[in-house]
Formats: structure tokens, C-alpha cells, sequence
């Protein structure tokens, strides 16, 4: 397992009615710190961070469903999504918690804080994806369904198939979303997002299929209407050259500070979409100074 020397995590199972999620575990004393993953990833691409921020913090690091070693299911609905990430946070009775979360998980994770602010402390997500509706008010239906489409073009596009993990590690380095990832994430990468394919080589555990239903729930405001105002403290970060800023489709900044009043915006400069792993003694250092300043509040 990609780790640093020092506490190893546990690896667990819950099973949540219609899903079994898997989740990694550095156990200790420590305040707790949760991390949600973003599609296509698993929570074990956050080990270096983890293994890191452990030295202080118990961290557990959660597979959503259809990733990792977490199990397929048949619809990746928000809702369902969010009711796995509050059941790991009950099921391990974690409070005064932070989440820190990117991507698809900072959607489900604003979510899962909404329904257990008596358990979050603290929320922080990297560039979140929510719905549409709510980072767009007026698209109409038909741009919700251009959307999609241009997204299914994209997933179905992926390879999922590798001679070998090190064939696939070959395959990612230094190109697309992970051209500027170090070295450490993308072999952990490599370690928790592929799977044994029963014939001497490696697949994606989140298949392009898997990818696809993800794309088409997103639109679906079930989860989000009337979620109302929420007092977990956010920071919430995005990356300078991810495009995601004034972009119509996914700058999610406005819909977070009407969901959390108290949320502080701060942008990475000279980072993407995978910032975290493109530069993360800068992600790490933002982190313990957001949990720094909730401690001393």
C-alpha cells in the first residue's frame, strides 16, 4: 500500500442497503479529518496527504460507490451518494469532523455536512461539483442535455484496459488531467484506481460506464432542493488556470456562499483541476491552517 513510514491505515467495509463502501483508516486520538474523493479517483489517491496529515489528525480516506474497492451499484444519485458519506461518519462515530473533499466529492460532501452539522466542524472542498441548476440558474433543459452529451463523449473516450500497472502508470504520466501530479499521487493512483483484471493485466475500478452514470445524475436536483442554509464552517478552493472560474457550467462559488454563509474563497495560483496533487504541501498547509483557525474559534 502507497504509505510514508509511520501509522499504517486499516482498510474497512460498511455496508449502507444498497452499497458496500470501503474506506482506509489511520487510526489514533487525533481530531478526525474525512476525505471524499472525486469521480474516477479513490480515496486511496489521497495516502501521501493522509499519511502526512496523520501525524496530527486520525484520517479516513472513503472509496464512493463505484470507485476504489467500493462495490457498483445501480444509480449513482446524489442523495445515495451523500447517504454513504453520512453512514461512514456514523458508523465510525466521528465528531467535531472536517471534510476536506475535491471535486464530485465536494458536492456529495456539502451534502453530507448539511445533514450532520452537528458532527462537522469544518468543510473544505477543491473546486466542488453540484448541479447545474445551481451554479447556472437559467439553463434550460436543453443545455442541461448538451451538456451531458459533450460529458458521455468525453467518459466513454477513456482507455480502461493496461498490460500492467506499469503500463498504465507509462499511460498517465505527464499527459492530460495528470500532467503536473508528483510522483507519489499517481503511483497511488495507479495502486487504488486500477483493479486486477483476472488476466495478468489491470483496469479502471471506476470503468468509463461507471463515469457515465455520474455524468448523467448530475443534473439531478434531487438532495439539493431545499437544502437550505447551513453554519459548517468552508473554505473552499479552486485552482487559477483550471477554467473553472467564470466558467458558466462549474464555478460553484456563489451557490456555496448561499449555502454556507460563512465560507472564505481562496484561489491556488498556477494550478488545474488536480491541484491538490499538483501541488500539495501548498493543499496540506491550507488544511491545517483552516483546522488551526476552527480550533482556536
Amino acid at each position: 500500500m502507497t504509505s510514508l513510514p509511520g501509522i499504517q491505515p486499516h482498510s474497512g467495509f460498511i455496508e449502507t442497503g444498497d452499497a458496500r463502501i470501503h474506506y482506509l483508516d489511520w487510526r489514533n486520538d487525533e481530531p478526525p479529518i474525512l476525505i471524499v474523493h472525486g469521480n474516477t479517483h479513490a480515496g486511496g489517491v489521497y495516502s501521501p496527504l493522509a499519511e502526512r496529515l496523520s501525524t496530527d489528525f486520525r484520517v479516513i480516506a472513503m472509496d464512493l460507490r463505484g470507485h476504489g474497492r467500493s462495490s457498483k451499484t445501480d444509480h449513482y444519485r446524489w442523495e445515495a451518494m451523500r447517504d454513504d458519506v453520512t453512514a461512514l461518519i456514523d458508523h465510525l462515530a466521528l465528531k467535531n469532523l472536517v471534510v476536506v473533499a475535491h471535486s464530485r466529492g465536494g458536492g456529495v460532501a456539502i451534502l453530507a455536512a448539511c445533514a450532520r452539522q452537528e458532527r462537522v466542524h469544518g468543510l473544505v472542498v477543491f473546486e466542488p461539483t453540484v448541479p447545474l441548476r445551481l451554479v447556472d440558474t437559467c439553463v434550460s433543459a436543453e443545455g442541461e442535455a448538451a451538456w451531458t452529451r459533450d460529458r458521455l463523449a468525453r467518459s466513454e473516450g477513456r482507455r480502461a484496459s493496461f498490460p500492467s500497472r506499469e503500463a498504465a502508470y507509462l499511460h498517465y504520466k505527464g499527459r492530460g488531467a495528470f500532467k503536473g501530479w508528483h510522483d507519489e499521487y499517481l503511483r497511488a493512483f495507479i495502486e487504488h484506481c486500477l483493479v486486477d483484471n483476472g488476466a495478468g493485466g489491470c483496469e479502471l475500478a471506476s470503468r468509463p460506464e461507471v463515469e457515465s452514470e455520474l455524468v448523467m445524475a448530475r443534473p439531478d436536483m434531487q438532495g439539493w432542493e431545499g437544502i437550505g442554509t447551513c453554519h459548517v464552517p468552508v473554505l473552499a478552493l479552486y485552482g487559477a488556470d483550471s477554467g473553472r472560474i467564470g466558467n458558466r457550467s462549474n464555478d460553484s462559488r456563489e451557490a456555496i456562499r448561499t449555502i454556507f454563509p460563512d465560507t472564505r474563497i481562496e484561489v491556488m495560483e498556477n494550478s488545474t483541476h488536480s491541484a491538490p496533487m499538483e501541488q500539495p504541501a501548498h493543499f496540506e498547509s491550507l488544511i491545517r491552517t483552516f483546522v488551526s483557525q476552527l480550533q482556536k474559534s
